[in-house]
């Protein structure tokens, strides 16, 4: 099917379900409504533009949007507790225009929302273990599924192999992964970091008791998973133990080459 017809067959789907949804509403509602796609970048698409009237929808114009046509990519971030994996995200973002989504911070906020998983959640981060998978994987579909994005970094993610098979067996090839990206650092420099984080920061598991159990768990669960991206030579281990600006001057290599792949497959 072409790239034109298969627009055509989005825009008629998408123009139908709002007049649907349109006729429903004018009723209770006179105020000025915009259908519209969602802002994207590469093929473009006519967009009617529609006001309510005592009559109905009125038409009084059309704009153009674009659709992105690449798949939505997302980079693996790994690498031990206190390796810097939060503070190279932010500059990964603030320069490239990821999102970035924690798997530990979605789970935090699920431990806080009173959910069903909130309490297991919050027992099993406490003692150092890993949360199922499937728990996991589902709370970053759905954080994925509600941006308007299509590049994403997954900061602690996969942990284990049975993370990695998960998402392979829920996501699949639905989002492509360019690269998996390990910040590598000894494990004193790390322990000297979250003890330091956790003066301030207020995580149950920034003490030294659960410090030790998280490196057990890193090395025991996370090392296979670098070990197999390593084998698909999709792992680009970066050195972290340096300061913050020397090791995104690396990093900013591996994202350049991205841009550059997105932009040749435009």
């Amino acid at each position: 099917v072409s790239t034109q017809s298969t627009g055509k067959q989005m825009f008629s789907r998408f123009i139908s379900k709002s007049l649907t949804t349109s006729f429903g509403a004018f009723q209770q509602s006179a105020k000025f409504t915009q259908y519209a796609l969602p802002k994207a970048k590469a093929t473009w698409f006519p967009v009617l533009l529609f006001t309510t009237t005592a009559l109905g929808l009125k038409y009084y114009g059309t704009t153009y949007y674009a659709a992105e046509n690449y798949k939505p990519k997302a980079v693996f971030v790994l690498g031990g507790p206190g390796a810097g994996k939060g503070t190279q995200c932010q500059k990964i973002v603030s320069n490239f225009g990821y999102v970035h989504l924690s798997a530990g911070d979605l789970l935090r906020a699920e431990m806080n929302s009173g959910s069903s998983y909130g309490d297991m959640i919050a027992k099993m981060i406490k003692e150092g273990q890993i949360v199922p998978s499937e728990v996991t994987i589902n709370l970053l579909k759905n954080a994925m599924g509600s941006s308007q994005s299509k590049k994403f970094l997954i900061d602690g993610f996969p942990r284990n192999d049975e993370n990695r098979t998960g998402w392979e067996r829920i996501v699949g090839d639905s989002v492509d992964i360019p690269f998996v990206l390990f910040f590598d650092v000894p494990e004193n420099v790390m322990e000297d970091r979250l003890l330091k984080r956790g003066e301030t920061s207020g995580r149950t598991d920034d003490n030294i008791a659960s410090i030790k159990k998280r490196f057990r768990t890193f090395l025991d669960s996370t090392m296979p998973v670098l070990r197999y991206y390593e084998s698909k030579n999709k792992l680009r281990r970066i050195n972290g133990n340096r300061d913050p600006e020397e090791v995104f001057k690396e990093v900013s290599k591996l994202f350049q080459e991205v841009e550059r792949d997105i932009e040749r497959n435009r």
